[in-house]
């Protein structure tokens, strides 16, 4: 297994996008002072898990993304990929190649993955373990890291070695086991607590349990007695509900045959009124007209006689003597005029009484409708109105 490439993208000093290919044997990446050489151990240190703000040279974990420059704008991310050539199976993953990748965004967030795909930094880190390239199976040197591994002590010397032979999984499982073991014993601890305190009150748990019981029995028996109760009420006026319906039937029976009855009535007396009014009117009218054309023909003959007067001298005499004849006759027809007229008044003053008398018999139908909800008779309702007709 060997490094194959390293991409690099607003990470440091890096704002653009840069591959990096590493073939096998010995890579040498030279070039002058502040060029970004010291970035790019860097990056490895940093896509492999580090987590110290210090071994990468900075303060916090956002000094990481590319702050911006004269020619470029700050990066919004910083990202690295480490491309390991996994022919071997040295890494145990079924892939040839391994792609580590780590990002991290200016509001803080950080994500890993393995192949494009999310993981954990413990995932990766039991992996890269496995495969016997532990964090401590590396060494970058730097300034005065000489020094350093002269003056280790030998409980990092014992780290490098678990690293090297591949056992560093193993300790880290044990210490996540050890800490569990831990946890669990404290809460055996927390639960004994708990328990001692409960232990005083199991009396009077019992006593409350008892009196729950017999509570429930007694609303058991309460609900029961409640059931019998409402049971024997609901019979009762389910049975009156009946009664009233057959009552309420009947009453709709007795007014609808009322109603039809007050029907016929008001029909033949409308038909009565009607007929009354057409008989009176048109004999009326008929007098009227005979008069009428009696006054038309007495004026014909009268303007007849006057032109003829006119004409004639002789019968100017003939006229003169029969004008107060004529005068007599034509005031006569005026009085019998004046007389339809007033028979004409008489029967409209009728036809106005018929109309009260129809109202009176709305009136009475109404009452009739209350009165049937009131429970009177309906044949003595139907006999006040037969009398009313008689009067008629």
């Amino acid at each position: 297994m060997y490094l194959k490439k390293l991409s690099i993208q607003g990470f440091k000093s890096f704002a653009r996008k840069t591959v990096i290919d590493f073939a096998p044997g010995i890579t040498g990446v030279v070039g002058p002072n502040g060029s970004g050489k010291s970035n790019v151990s860097d990056a490895i240190k940093w896509v492999l898990g580090e987590q110290s703000m210090k071994n990468l040279r900075s303060k916090k974990s956002e000094d990481v993304i590319f702050s911006g420059s004269e020619k470029a704008s700050k990066a919004g991310m910083a990202e690295v990929s480490l491309d390991l050539d996994n022919s071997k199976r040295i890494v145990p993953i079924d892939f040839t190649d391994v792609t580590i990748t780590r990002r991290v965004y200016r509001s803080g967030e950080s994500e890993y993955l393995l192949n494009g795909a999310k993981a954990r930094l413990m995932d990766i880190t039991e992996i890269l373990s496995k495969s016997g390239f532990g964090r401590s199976t590396y060494t970058v040197i730097g300034q005065g890291l000489v020094d350093k591994l002269i003056t280790q002590t030998a409980e990092e010397r014992r780290e490098l070695f678990q690293d090297a032979s591949g056992v560093k999984h193993f300790y880290v499982k044990r210490d996540q086991a050890l800490r569990k073991f831990k946890e669990t014993k404290e809460n055996i601890v927390r639960v004994a607590d708990v328990l001692r305190e409960i232990k005083p009150r199991l009396n009077s748990l019992e006593r409350q349990q008892k009196e729950a019981e017999e509570r429930k029995i007694i609303s058991k028996n309460v609900v029961e007695l409640q059931k019998r109760y409402y049971g024997s009420e609901l019979l009762d006026i389910e049975s009156l509900l009946e009664e009233n319906e057959n009552k309420f039937f009947s009453l709709e029976k007795e007014y609808k045959e009322v109603q039809a009855e007050v029907a016929i009535i008001t029909q033949k007396l409308e038909q009565r009124t009607e007929s009354l009014e057409k008989q009176e009117l048109y004999s009326k009218e008929k007098d009227i007209e005979n008069l009428e054309l009696k006054i038309q023909s007495l004026q014909d003959k009268l303007f007849a006689q006057v032109r003829d007067s006119a004409l004639n001298v002789e019968k100017k005499k003939y006229f003169s003597e029969n004008l107060p004849r004529l005068e007599e006759e034509l005031s006569q027809i005026s009085v019998v005029v004046s007389e339809k007229e007033s028979q004409i008044e008489k029967l409209k003053e009728k036809q106005s009484e018929l109309k009260s008398e129809l109202e009176k018999l709305i009136v009475l139908k109404s009452d009739l409708e209350k009165n049937v909800n009131k429970k009177i008779e309906p044949k003595d309702i139907i006999f006040s109105i037969k009398e009313s007709l008689e009067k008629l």
